[in-house]
């Protein structure tokens, strides 16, 4: 039993500390955005790590847009980490994808 306990809190703070760190990391990026004078994106990727970018946008009152667009900064939530991708960059993929 305290073998089970120690590993549930062990789980437990590894968990707690990769939300910290996923929501710093949002919030810096939505900083970011902010600061760019947008006051909405978009964010794709990993359910669990998209919804803690979700929860940092409603933190800091920034709508999520529902579509990709080329006018919006996206914020993209793959394995364990962010990347935001600037609108001109989003026209770069969106141009390259119409041509495969």
């Amino acid at each position: 039993l305290a073998e089970k306990s120690r590993l549930t809190r062990k789980y437990i703070d590894a968990s707690l500390t990769l939300f910290r760190r996923i929501r710093q990391e949002a919030q810096t990026l939505i900083q970011e955005v902010e600061a760019a004078g947008f006051n909405s994106l978009v964010i794709t990727g990993d359910t669990e790590l998209a919804d803690i970018c979700r929860l940092t946008c409603l933190e800091r009152k920034m709508t999520v847009a529902k579509a990709v667009s080329s006018q919006l900064p996206v914020l993209v939530a793959e394995s364990l980490q962010l990347q935001l991708i600037w609108p001109s960059q989003t026209q770069l993929q969106i141009s390259g994808d119409q041509s495969e």
